[in-house]
Order: structure tokens, then sequence, then C-alpha cells
């Protein structure tokens, strides 16, 4: 681990003091040399593991360098607990199967003076001294200051070797650390108690799911139709459920029966999580499930039934977290169909559209899963090739598909494959075979009930009348008009079904519909409109465009100041948020307004 270097004064900076935990893989050099993809994989799951960990004892995970991880805490106590969890963790995974690589790893942490950096990093002397004491830890263990024994105070038990005179790597100062083996603290627990439950508040919450859960274990099958009402409500509040009945993303049957195993448990912090469920707290449903898995046997069935019940939950919460869990439960069960289709919807809600596209390459060479899973796959392997411009691989691969989608007999399945089919043709410069399937689609849509498909097809009909103004000298305007019928149809299905996503594109699209129609009120008011759904639904990339729009707009009025403004707040949200890449036309837009703009910023 490379020290710090050196603050210029003009940056901006902030000393304070804080608990900082560093952990890397002993031997990682030689593991990469003789496989480096197994090393990297193993690497990838470390930092998840660590990450999690992390965030359970309220820390922030603020680098990673390769087989690096380096976190802060809010207090020693919640630093050290952390390492000694991560450890445990770590030396649990190595019994997953003869195929998996044996993981030590080597932690340091220290309690110093650090520098804030702008951009989240943080440097100083209290880093170098934990990265020095964490080289010097022997692998499976903790080497931790004397800063931080003497915080953790006599409460904390288990000394460890005491090791005194350290002569540390650049570190003028000799150091006292005290050696800690995990597997050593037995006594002590590697989940404290967050602070929320140590409220009257939550202590009145808990008594009451207590009492709740208690009065579900004493029900017997008489009352399964009143589980299935609770089960509904919760669908409601926690997974999407939309006006036609459906699960947006995600299967309904599976997460009924998680959520029915979770209130059939015999374990009472599942009981415990599925009354918080009802009460709609899915944050403390998942993090009850969490601490619980302290006390089931590692790799058992009810251990991996809670992992699969704490990815559930996330699944739509927290997609991140979903992911990690999912990637879990397949380190251990190979085999697990259900949490491989998960992992592949989880890969497209966090935008990882390479690793769900090979993940979904994987499902269908296994030949697993039902009808409806494969054709549903190909389908969004087509999509995958249409984000990627590939609108020719998108077609091969829905032909493919089409008998798979034909044999399983869903209405809403086979239109949705015509609408990808039909926007992939016109993309591709078939507007007529394009706009024909579109235009069925969107008819029978409308007889099957409207779903999140009818407004992507008004999109797409949308996207076909401006090709055709384009290329139309005499009709441009009628063509043009039409683009804003059918993109005012996707925003008022759109609300219908009320899917913020549809509106921010539809307001998106009429914008760039009025700036062509020469009305440029109209374009900047579609844009402002789209611009604040947008930012108050985090939709990060369509505020980008959103922005783009509202500049074309100030640079046609010559008003340089906005120009720039907008600009400048496109590259504040790419070094600040979580984006995808801009295509060409964006960033060449961007360098046309010559405001400084340098594609090389978003870098």
């Amino acid at each position: 681990m490379k020290d710090a270097k050196p603050l210029s004064k003009s940056s901006g900076y902030r000393r304070r003091l804080t608990t900082i935990v560093i952990a890397d893989i002993c031997g990682y050099s030689t593991l990469s040399e003789q496989n480096e993809a197994a090393a990297i994989r193993l690497a990838d799951t470390l930092h998840i593991v660590f990450e999690r960990v992390t965030q359970r004892h309220n820390g922030r995970v603020f680098k990673r360098i390769a087989d690096g991880y380096l976190a802060e805490f809010p207090s020693a106590h919640s630093g050290m607990q952390a390492a000694l969890e991560y450890c445990k963790n770590v030396s649990e995974r190595n019994n997953l199967s003869p195929n998996s690589i044996n993981a030590a790893v080597r932690v340091g942490i220290h309690v110093g003076d650090v520098v804030d950096r702008d951009d989240g990093d943080i440097l100083g002397h209290g880093v170098n001294i934990a990265a020095r004491l964490q080289e010097q830890a022997r692998p499976g263990t903790i080497l931790a200051s004397s800063n931080i024994m003497n915080l953790l105070g006599p409460e904390f038990k288990h000394r460890g070797e005491k090791r005194s005179n350290l002569s540390l790597k650049n570190i003028s100062e000799n150091m006292t650390a005290f050696q800690i083996d995990p597997k050593e603290t037995k006594g002590l627990h590697y989940h404290l108690i967050p602070e929320i439950f140590k409220t009257p508040k939550f202590l009145y919450a808990l008594l009451f799911v207590v009492m709740v859960s208690g009065f579900l274990a004493i029900q017997n099958k008489a009352y399964s139709s009143l589980i299935h009402k609770k089960i509904d409500v919760i669908l409601q509040q926690s997974f999407s459920k939309t006006n036609n009945g459906t699960l947006s993303n995600i299967s309904e049957a599976y997460i009924r029966s998680v959520l029915e195993s979770l209130h059939n448990s015999s374990i009472p912090s599942h009981q415990t999580s599925f009354a918080l469920l009802e009460a709609g707290n899915i944050e403390q449903a998942i993090l009850q499930l969490e601490l619980s898995l302290k006390d089931i046997e590692f790799n058992s069935k009810y251990y991996i039934d809670t992992l699969h019940q704490i990815a559930t939950l996330s699944y739509t919460h927290d997609s991140a977290k979903a992911v990690g869990y999912y990637e879990t439960i397949l380190e251990m069960r190979p085999d697990d169909e259900a949490a491989m289709f998960l992992l592949i919807k989880a890969y497209h809600i966090r935008l990882e559209k390479q690793k769900a596209y090979k993940l979904s390459e994987k499902v269908l060479s296994l030949g697993i899963g039902s009808p409806f899973q494969k054709a549903r796959l190909q389908i969004d392997m087509a999509f995958n090739h249409i984000l990627n411009l590939d609108f020719k691989a998108a077609i091969k691969k829905l032909e493919n598909a089409e008998s798979d989608v034909i044999a399983v007999h869903n209405q809403r399945l086979l239109n949705e494959w015509r609408i990808v089919y039909g926007y992939s043709l016109a993309r591709d410069g078939d507007l007529d075979r394009g706009e024909s399937l579109l235009l069925i689609s969107a008819r029978e849509l409308k007889k099957l009930g409207t779903d999140t498909n009818l407004p992507r097809a008004y999109n797409a009909l949308g996207m076909i009348s401006e090709a055709r103004a384009e290329n139309s000298k005499n009709d441009q305007r009628a063509y043009l008009e039409d683009a804003l019928k059918y993109y005012q149809k996707q925003y008022n299905s759109g609300l219908e079904i009320d899917k913020k996503r549809e509106l921010v594109e539809a307001l998106y699209a009429m914008g760039e519909v009025y700036l062509k129609l020469g009305q440029n009120e109209a374009s900047r008011q579609k844009f402002i409109e789209s611009l604040k759904t947008a930012r108050s639904n985090n939709y990060t990339n369509s505020e980008v465009r959103s922005r783009i729009g509202l500049a074309q707009i100030a640079n046609i009025n010559q008003d340089k100041e906005a120009v720039c403004q907008q600009v400048n707040n496109i590259v504040d949200i790419y070094k600040t948020r979580e984006t995808v890449p801009m295509n060409e036309k964006m960033l060449n837009t961007l360098e046309n307004f010559a405001c400084g703009f340098d594609r090389n910023d978003l870098q």
C-alpha cells in the first residue's frame, strides 16, 4: 500500500480524527500469476463482503486498490467489530467448496488524524499507519494500534498478543500494536446492536412485532387466505406491484414463496422480519435477517434460504446489496436456478448489462428454466444489443427467439417481443415493417390493459415518425406532429401505470420535437418538466439529456452564461454520481458549446 501523496495548498480538504480499517489478500500476486481470472473473482467477492460488513457497522468504504480495501468508521468499537466480522466471514468462505481459492487476509486498524478530499478520498498520517499495520499483520489476523485498544477500553477483553517497538515503513516513530486472532475471540459479539434498537421507540415497536409474531405462530391452515392477503399488502408496499396485478422485473411466485417461508419459519427473527414487512419497515426487516445469519449453521439450508430472503427483500430496495447476496449464493450453490435468474435481473437494474448478458448465455447453454424464462432472457439479450446500437445482432437474436416466444402462449410476452423487434427493424432502416409490428402491439395491449410495454410502443412509433420527417421534404411538419401525438400517448399511458421513467422520456422527446418545429419556448418547458421529474426520481442519465436540451435552447437564445452553467452541471454529475457514458453525439454537442468542455474530464 503506497503512502498518501502530499496535498497541495490549493486542494480542498479538512482535517479530522477517524477510525481507519485496511484489509488485503495475502499472496494475491502469486494467486494472480497462477490463475488471474480466479484471483480477480476472489478479490471482487471479498470486496463485496468487505462493503457489506462495513455498511452493517455504519462505516464507509472510501477506496479500493486491487486486492486492498480501505474503510473508515465512526468509532474504534464499530471499526473493530467490522474487522472481526470480515475476518470471520472470509474464514467461513474458505469452507465453501474444493474449487474455491482459500483466502487469508491481513487487517490493520488505527485511529488517527486524516484529511478529507473533495472527491471522497481520505489521506493523511492516520491512513498511512493503518496501511503499515496491515502489512505487518500475520495472515488471518488483525493488527490494532495502541490508540484503538485504549479507546476500546476494558470491556474489550481479548487484548491479543502485544507487539512493542514495531518499526513501520516510512513512519518515524516506533509503534506498539496488538495482534488479534479472530478465531480466538469466541466470547465477542460480531454483530453490534444498532443504536436504533436501543431507543424507546424501537423497543415499543419490537414489543409490538414480537406480539404479532407470537400470534402468527399459532395460526393454522384455516388462516391461509389471511396470509395471502398479508403477502398481497407487502407486495404492493415493497415490490412495485402495478395496476394490472403484475410485479415489475421479478417473478411474483418466487417472491410469494420467499415471503411464505419467512412467515412459516420457526426462527423468531424471521417471524419478526415478516411482521416488520407488514408494517412497511423493509430496511429493519432486512437488517433483522442479516443479524440472524450469525446464529444459523453456515452453508446449511436455512443459511441459504436466509440469503435468498435478504437478497429478495433488497431487490427493489438496494440492488447493489441484492447483487452481492445472489453472487454469494451462487458461489455456495453454483446450480441455484432462482439465484441465477434473479441475479440477471439485478444486473439489469444496476445497468451492468455485460454481466447480465454473460450470465444469460450461461443459463441458456445449461438449458435450465421454464420456456417463459428462456424466451424472456433472449428478449433481454436482444435489448442489450440495442443499447450497444447493434441492431442487426438484436434482430438476429429476436428472430431466433420467435419460436420460443410463440410456444409460451403468453400474449403480453408476444407483444413485448413484437415491440422490441419492431423497434430494432426501424432503427436498422426498415420503418414499414417496424411500424406495422408496433401498431399491432399497441392495439392489442390497449385491449389487454396497459402495462409497461404500451408506452414503449408509443415511444418507438414516435421515433419512426421523426425518422420519416427526416426523410421527407414536403410532409416533414406533419410527421413531426404525428411524433408529438405518439409521445403524448406515451406520457398518458405512463401516467396510467405510474411509470415515472416513461414520463421523463416522453417529456424529453416532446422537447426535442418542439425544437425541430422551431417552437423554442414550448421545447424549453418540456425540457424543464423532464429535468424536474428526472431529478425527483434520481434518473441521472435522463437529467443529463434534459440539461443538454436546455443548453441547446440557451445557445439559440445566445445566453452563453446559461449554456455554460448547464455544461458545468453535467460535468459535476459525471464526477459525483453513477451514470452511463455519453455517446459520441452528446459529447460533440457539449464540445460545440465552446464552454471549455473537455471529454477527458468525464473519464
